[in-house]
């Protein structure tokens, strides 16, 4: 009967984990190995061929003493820049725009963009690395024809995605799904 059982859990498992297997590469699953058992973050950047995960989210609001407009930030990072020990191989992406509080709906008009790859984590200030989109760049290739975030939901999690299109043709996409930290 045991044998019978574990047999029935192993056939179960397989079956569950086959039918998951997506292969496919789309805009909620880019670069995915097709192995069911890989552990997947809540959040990808792809960039040239290559995926970054993202697994943590930092919303920033600088005033909500108030309902006037001030400046709003979506930050995410593969690691957790305020408490993690990691001081290297930081990816970063940093967002910033003009309203009174995070809302649902979407964002063409950034005001400061940057990601960068390879950076550094000193203290929870991000240094150094790769700049693959910066707002401020003097070389015009890292900035962008367009941008867009799309902010799905706001709620327990937030689940957006994003697009940066650099003047240089290259394209970055993403997306986000998951809990975020909210910095006032």
């Amino acid at each position: 009967m045991k044998k019978t059982f574990f047999t029935l859990v192993a056939i179960s498992l397989f079956i569950a984990c086959d039918s998951n297997d997506d292969s496919s590469e789309s805009p909620e699953n880019p670069g995915n190995s097709g192995n069911p058992t890989e552990v997947t973050s809540p959040g990808r950047m792809t960039f040239d061929g290559k995926v970054y995960d993202l697994n943590h989210a930092y919303i920033v609001d600088e005033n909500i003493e108030t309902e006037e407009e001030s400046d709003l930030a979506y930050i995410f990072s593969n690691t957790d820049i305020i408490n993690s020990n990691q001081k290297d191989s930081i990816t970063f992406i940093y967002m910033d725009y003009k309203g009174i509080r995070p809302e649902v709906g979407t964002i063409s008009n950034l005001l400061d963009y940057s990601i960068q790859i390879d950076a550094s984590n000193e203290e929870g200030v991000v240094t150094g690395g790769n700049y693959i989109v910066d707002s401020s760049a003097e070389n015009q290739d890292l900035q962008t024809l367009q941008q867009e975030l799309i902010v799905r939901s706001l709620d327990t999690i937030v689940d957006l995605e994003f697009t940066f299109d650099r003047r240089d043709g290259k394209e970055i996409k993403g997306f986000y799904k998951g809990s975020f930290t909210t910095i006032p």
